[in-house]
């Protein structure tokens, strides 16, 4: 089998989901078609305080619905935290933490030398929105510099003070490690690490709203090169916030009632918070140790848009090229795909441009017009059941269709009353699920395997796709050394360098800094 090919099994599930703390609860809910999206709650933050449906105040959201992980607990028993760490650190390190054990702790055989960890993500939030403390003394300097204010007797000037300082010395969180020690996502799958005493490298990865998927590929690139035997993997989002909240309605994104994926209605997406995970071996190392393989990973392709409009439009060319080279990684004929499990947040151009980009996949395939025929590609969004995961959004777009795979069911699609007309389905072989749908696998696909497209994509043009398809039926042991044999590597040469330092804009200027022992460390302005 040549290494570069590799198919990789899925062999561990775990997530911690708005409504869904374990990957049977999610999977419950997506066949049921029930919805997460409702009035965003909680004792963080008064989000009624920060709502302008009319989206004239710019220091407000035109909505405060969204896909909450609420009720959840983490267990510090199990995990041996201090009860108040676990309280003060951010949830969403013990949410990582919680679904990594879960996905691993059905895997039969975990090589702790060589298991890696890689995570999706672009920060777990909470500290631009709790550093808020940090601008007190400016915001008492504001309520000083006020004509009004000064105008009162100095003793209710420092009651009024006095009192301010109070209520927001209650309401926000305090400065501490977790503000930098928490928000690092890397620091998560290191307490996996930790607890697990797994000793392969661990590192986050930012691909923006693409980062579950592309997580997913420097797992599978670690694996096939041999660099390492198991691949923990996933994606995290953020913690919705006020913040995001608002940047998002500047931007446009954000949907005042719903997010209908596909549909005619569609006005924008709503945000959801969570993670999932996976734990993933070669194909022949999982068949050996006995592993239940939830769906095999057969390529993943990725591609930026190259030049376009801007970094925030999307270019259908350049998902085309991602979801072409993950087909070509995995040795697929696009025809045989039998559903897409898509980006699709709910936005109507997004939604528009990721079905024409799969149209064109489609029509390029060498055997697209002979093997599809009347045959249906049916299409889905996981947004519609948790929201729009940002950095996790891939993650749970892989944890949908490893699941669809693996029952070879297709749930239906929530949200969807009538298809949007501008998607042109009726001129592409691709179909919604308004009813659930039993998956049958393609006439040219040989080996009977249930074959399916997952979707990230992100802002400044980046692309992500991966070719899943069923576990094979064989559960026989492959007699597979442990290690392979690795190829010499080839040296790697530098061949540009750019910087900017504060001792200079170029290489040259930052070299003879060095040459001459400058400081320079300043006095920050």
């Amino acid at each position: 089998m040549d290494p570069v090919r590799d198919p990789i099994a899925v062999v561990g599930l775990g997530c911690v989901l708005p409504d869904a703390f374990d990957v049977a609860s999610f999977w419950e809910r997506a066949r049921r078609g029930v919805t997460s999206i409702r009035p965003l709650a909680g004792e963080t933050w008064q989000w009624a305080r920060y709502l302008d449906a009319t989206g004239r105040d710019a220091d407000r959201a035109v909505s405060t619905l969204g896909a909450q992980v609420l009720g959840w607990r983490f267990d510090w028993r199990r995990f041996r935290v201090p009860p108040a760490d676990a309280a003060a650190v951010n949830a969403l390190q013990w949410m990582v933490l919680d679904a990594g054990a879960q996905a691993l702790s059905s895997v039969k055989r975990v090589p702790k030398e060589t298991t890696g960890l890689f995570l999706g993500a672009t920060g777990l939030g909470w500290q631009r929105d709790t550093g808020l403390r940090i601008h007190l003394g400016e915001a008492v300097d504001a309520v000083h510099a006020s004509p009004a204010f000064r105008a009162l007797p100095a003793s209710l000037q420092r009651a009024v003070v006095d009192g301010m300082k109070r209520e927001l010395d209650l309401r926000l969180k305090p400065v501490s490690d977790d503000n930098v020690v928490g928000a690092a996502a890397s620091v998560a799958l290191g307490r996996i690490a930790m607890h697990f005493d797994l000793h392969g490298l661990h590192y986050a990865v930012d691909a923006g709203f693409a980062s579950a998927l592309a997580a997913v590929d420097v797992g599978v690139r670690a694996l096939r090169d041999r660099t390492l035997d198991a691949a923990v993997v996933g994606g995290v989002s953020e913690m919705i916030t006020p913040l995001e909240l608002v940047a998002f309605s500047r931007l446009g994104g954000i949907a005042k009632t719903h997010v209908a994926p596909f549909c005619a209605s569609a006005e924008g997406t709503l945000l959801g918070e969570g993670t999932a995970i996976f734990v993933l071996k070669r194909l022949d190392d999982a068949l050996r140790d006995g592993d239940t393989v939830h769906a095999v990973i057969r390529g993943v392709g990725g591609a930026s848009d190259g030049k376009g409009k801007s970094v925030m439009a999307p270019r259908h060319e350049g998902q085309t090229l991602a979801m072409s080279r993950a087909c070509d990684d995995a040795c697929v004929d696009p025809s045989t795909l039998s559903f897409v499990e898509c980006h699709a947040t709910g936005t109507p151009v997004g939604d528009v441009s990721e079905v024409h980009a799969l149209a064109n996949l489609v029509s390029s395939s060498s055997s697209s017009s002979s093997s599809l025929g009347a045959k249906r590609v049916w299409l889905g969004s996981a947004k519609a059941q948790v929201g729009h995961l940002r950095a996790g959004a891939g993650a749970v777009a892989l944890l949908r269709a490893t699941l669809a795979v693996r029952e070879r069911v297709m749930p239906k699609q929530i949200g969807v009353e009538r298809p949007n007309p501008l998607l042109e389905l009726e001129r592409t072989p691709f179909a919604l699920p308004l009813e659930e749908q039993a998956l049958t696998s393609s006439s040219s696909s040989s080996s009977g395997a249930i074959v399916a497209g997952v979707s990230a994509f992100g802002f400044g043009g980046n692309n992500f796709h991966a070719v899943i398809e069923s576990a094979p039926s064989a559960r026989t042991s492959v007699a597979v050394p442990r290690s392979a044999p690795v190829a010499a590597k080839d040296p790697i040469a530098i061949v540009g360098m750019g910087g900017v330092f504060p001792t200079g804009a170029t290489i040259a200027s930052f070299w003879q800094s060095l040459l001459s022992s400058t400081d320079a460390t300043r006095t920050i302005p």
